[in-house]
C-alpha cells in the first residue's frame, strides 16, 4: 500500500499480499466483497493507533490534542494498485489536514502508526492481545488464506515486514480489565463542558504520568486534595483506557473495594451462559 503522510519529503508504502484459496487469487483480483470488510477494520486500527498515540503524548503534555485529533482521524487509505502474482494491494495513505490549519503532529504520525499496527499483527497472530481491532481484521479475512505478507516502505526502505501463515483464531472472551493502585500528586483535572477526568503523577521513581475518566464528584475531590499525595484506585481497560474509582488522601486509611463488583459483575451473564 503505497501512503504519503503529511509532508510530501517521505512517500510511505505499506505493500499487503495475501495469498491461498480464495476466489480471485488465482486471476490477481481483489474481490471487494472478500476483502472490503477488513481492509476498513485496517483502516478503523491504523486510526486508533493514530488517536493512541496522540493520547499518549498528551499524557505527558506535549500536544494540543484537540487539533491533532483531527489529524488521526484524517488519516485515510486510497487503494492505488492491485499487486501480481498473488492478491494484494498497494494503497495511498494521506493524513488530511483542514487548510486553515498548520500540520501540528511532527511529519511521521501515518508512518508511527502503520508501524504500531504491524506491530499489533504479528503479536495478535502469535496470540498475544494487543489490539481489538485488529483481531476484528483477522476475523473478517476469507477463509482459505495460507500466506499474508506485510511491509512498511519508507522513501524506498523497508521498515518492517511481517510474514504470516495460515492463522487459527480462537474465540475469544473479552479480556478482563484489572484493578491498578497508584500513589502520587494529582497533576490536573477536566471538567464539563469537556470531559471529566483525573491526571496522576506517581510518586515512584519513574514519575509516571496517567490520565483516568473520572465522575464529576471525583474532579471535585480531586481539587480539594490537590496539595497532598494521593492514593487512587483504577480500572485498567484494553488498549489502556483507565477509570477512576477511588481518589483519597494518602493520610486516610484505605477503603475496602468490593473489586468483584467491578471486575466480574461485567461479564456475569456471559460467564454464567458457558458454565452451562
Amino acid at each position: 500500500m503505497p501512503m504519503y503522510n503529511s509532508s510530501p519529503r517521505a512517500m510511505i508504502e505499506l505493500k499487503i499480499l495475501w495469498d491461498g484459496d480464495v476466489p480471485g487469487i488465482a486471476e490477481h483480483r481483489l474481490s471487494v466483497a472478500n476483502f472490503g470488510l477488513p481492509l476498513r477494520h485496517l483502516l478503523m486500527a491504523v486510526r486508533r493507533t493514530a488517536n493512541n498515540i496522540i493520547r499518549e503524548a498528551h499524557d505527558r503534555k506535549t500536544t494540543n490534542v484537540g487539533r491533532f485529533v483531527e489529524e488521526a482521524g484524517g488519516i485515510d487509505i486510497h487503494i492505488a494498485s492491485i499487486i501480481g502474482s498473488s492478491v494484494g494491494v498497494e494503497s495511498i495513505v494521506s493524513v488530511q489536514v483542514p487548510v486553515d490549519q498548520s500540520v501540528l503532529w511532527p511529519e511521521g504520525l501515518a508512518e508511527d502508526s502503520i508501524d504500531r499496527v504491524l506491530s499489533d499483527i504479528e503479536r495478535e497472530s502469535k496470540g498475544s492481545y494487543r489490539n481489538p481491532r485488529i483481531r476484528d481484521y483477522f476475523h473478517a479475512l476469507p477463509p482459505g488464506l495460507t500466506k499474508q505478507d506485510y511491509y512498511l516502505v519508507v522513501d524506498g526502505q523497508i521498515k518492517r515486514e511481517v510474514h504470516l501463515g495460515t492463522l487459527e483464531l480462537s474465540v475469544e472472551l473479552e479480556a478482563l480489565p484489572y484493578l491498578l493502585e497508584v500513589e502520587g500528586r494529582v497533576i490536573g483535572v477536566g471538567f464539563e463542558p469537556g470531559k471529566n477526568f483525573v491526571r496522576i503523577k506517581s510518586s515512584s521513581a519513574s514519575g509516571t504520568e496517567m490520565t483516568l475518566t473520572a465522575t464529576p464528584e471525583q474532579v471535585i475531590t480531586a481539587l480539594e486534595i490537590r496539595g497532598e499525595e494521593v492514593r487512587i484506585l483504577g480500572l485498567v481497560f484494553e488498549l489502556g483506557r483507565k477509570k477512576l474509582l477511588r481518589i483519597q488522601p494518602l493520610s486516610d486509611a484505605r477503603v475496602r473495594l468490593n473489586s468483584e463488583r467491578y471486575v466480574f459483575g461485567k461479564w456475569d451473564k456471559l460467564l454464567g451462559r458457558l458454565a452451562q
